[in-house]
């Protein structure tokens, strides 16, 4: 976020002229300084109960500044005369605003009792009785310049900055300060804790903040620094999880800015939500309880897309994506690490190619007996991988004719037979 918003001569002030636009632009909390007579005028942004405009064209080389405020610190650099300094020279457009007008505003320079050319205003409070307006922060008004005038040559002549006396120049930079400063001055420069993570990270322009705690801390502290050291800051202490703290900077004006922290425990869930492939479908079919799984693909399938969802939406996902399956078969581990950044969860998928030859049912005689309690036995010597009906790998054993079974328990089994003659799958009961 700027520290603070220059509206120049560059834009025509008719963008100013919409209440719509109005209400936007006293919405801005960012200081903003206005260097144009003809924005702040009461048809446009209504700093001023006044639309009377002059262009000082054959005005004296020098208009002469009275500071009616000669004690603020923004004239401490200015050899004031009887209060009174070098402003700038001609041309100049000036906003005619009699000094006895009613105003909120503070008027620091005036040329005489009826050209305003320097003025304040404070956030929260109308411009002047009736204007209906009101600024979301601190305003300024710094009259300069004129771009009415065509030179010799009949282009448009430009009289800016340049055209500001030294002294006014001093005074401009220390305006510009002051207002930055403002903005600062009901801010935090750092929210501070001893635990837990805050997010988002700190920005002194971000108000509101969730902190997250590990699973095994239950409090933490909360406090703020100003940004400036003369601002105060209250409302930092203890807060337990689920809780909220609002800390509230304060400036020596009076102005504040409130900082809203919600705590709460990060999550130790690490379970998905959903598990799937684009081709093919899970063996078995997806269960959050279920950490192993089978898919066959059709031949000729090269990758694999595999697709995961946490349970939480702030636990972190690895392993998915494209998988090579090229080489007939690839084994994919999904790990699901829960936000406390500690607990985490593995799924194994294991993914095979098929080779185009027909798969048997579990009474074919590529394997035998079936059902079994002992051994079964393998037409042709192969590779053999058997499965829990849930997906997990139970056995794994290359060039083998027969396979022991007798330790495991009762029930229905998957057994993948790789030959020569191609990839079998089969289901296998066991008495």
């Amino acid at each position: 976020e700027a520290d603070i918003v220059v509206l120049g001569r560059g834009t025509w002030s008719s963008r100013f002229d919409e209440e719509e636009d109005i209400q936007i632009w006293n919405n801005i909390t960012t200081p903003t300084l206005s260097v144009s007579p003809y924005q702040v005028r009461s048809s446009r942004l209504k700093w001023f109960n006044t639309t009377d405009l002059r262009n000082l064209n054959d005005a004296p080389e020098t208009l002469f500044a009275t500071a009616l405020m000669p004690e603020d610190s923004v004239f401490d650099d200015v050899n004031l005369q009887s209060d009174v300094f070098p402003f700038t020279t001609r041309p100049h457009d000036v906003l005619m605003h009699p000094i006895n007008t009613k105003t909120n505003g503070t008027m620091m320079s005036y040329v005489g009792d009826s050209i305003v050319l320097y003025a304040r205003f404070s956030p929260a409070v109308e411009f002047y009785p009736g204007a209906e307006a009101t600024p979301s922060g601190f305003r300024s008004y710094f009259g300069f310049g004129n771009d009415k005038l065509n030179d010799e040559n009949g282009q448009k002549f430009y009289n800016y900055f340049n055209s500001l006396s030294d002294d006014a120049k001093k005074v401009y930079r220390s305006e510009l300060l002051r207002l930055v400063a403002l903005g600062r001055m009901h801010m935090l420069s750092d929210i501070t804790i001893d635990a837990g993570t805050l997010d988002p990270g700190f920005d002194p322009s971000v108000t509101e903040y969730t902190l997250v705690l590990p699973p095994d801390v239950s409090n933490v502290t909360v406090d703020g620094t100003p940004l400036e050291v003369t601002s105060i800051v209250s409302g930092g202490g203890i807060v337990s999880s689920s809780e909220s703290i609002t800390l509230t900077v304060t400036g020596n004006d009076g102005s504040s800015t409130e900082y809203t922290v919600t705590v709460r425990t990060a999550s130790t869930d690490a379970t998905l939500s959903a598990l799937s492939v684009d081709i093919g479908t899970l063996n078995p079919e997806f269960d959050p309880g279920i950490d192993n799984y089978i898919v066959e693909v059709p031949e000729g399938s090269t990758y694999v897309n595999v697709l995961a969802t946490a349970n939480d939406p702030n636990a972190f996902i690895y392993g998915t994506g494209s998988v090579d399956v090229s080489t007939g078969e690839a084994t994919v581990n999904v790990i699901v690490t829960a936000e406390d950044g500690t607990t985490t969860l593995g799924y194994t998928i294991t993914i095979t190619v098929s080779s185009g030859v027909e798969e048997r049912s579990a009474g074919s005689v590529f394997f035998y007996p079936n059902p079994a309690s002992d051994l079964i036995y393998l037409k042709d010597p192969a590779d053999i991988k058997l499965y829990s009906i849930s997906g997990k790998l139970l056995i794994n054993e290359q060039d083998i004719s027969s396979v022991d079974v007798s330790k495991l328990a009762a029930g229905s089994y998957i057994l993948k037979v790789i030959s020569k003659s191609g990839l079998r799958t089969g289901k296998l009961i066991i008495e």
